[in-house]
């Protein structure tokens, strides 16, 4: 049985493999991608970053890290444009800011 991976869920997958079919730019963000840079957390929802948001996206889109899980491509924010992101005054954030830092300096 596959090691599961954080991020791995099936509909997370489902979802990336049908943005890479069309080719469409996407940055995973929130818990999903807290949980790829090493977080454990639980969420109930994916967050993506589209060129919808054009000011933020096109600055994240250069840092990317692009990862195979599952045999799909996933693109996600880098770990400190993933910070800078939960710098959002929320609780859960601010966990995952804590978590999320110690893993910078190591």
């Amino acid at each position: 049985m596959p090691r599961r991976t954080p991020g791995s869920d099936n509909r997370v997958l489902l979802v990336c493999r049908l943005l890479n079919r069309r080719r469409a730019r996407y940055l995973i963000t929130g818990g999903v991608a807290a949980n790829l840079h090493g977080s454990v957390r639980a969420t109930k929802d994916v967050d993506l970053l589209t060129v919808a948001c054009t000011v933020t996206f096109e600055k994240a889109w250069p840092n990317r890290v692009v990862r195979r899980i599952g045999g799909i491509r996933v693109s996600y924010l880098s770990l400190a444009d993933l910070i800078r992101s939960k710098r959002t005054g929320r609780a859960s954030d601010q966990a995952d800011i804590d978590v999320l830092s110690g893993r910078r300096t190591s």
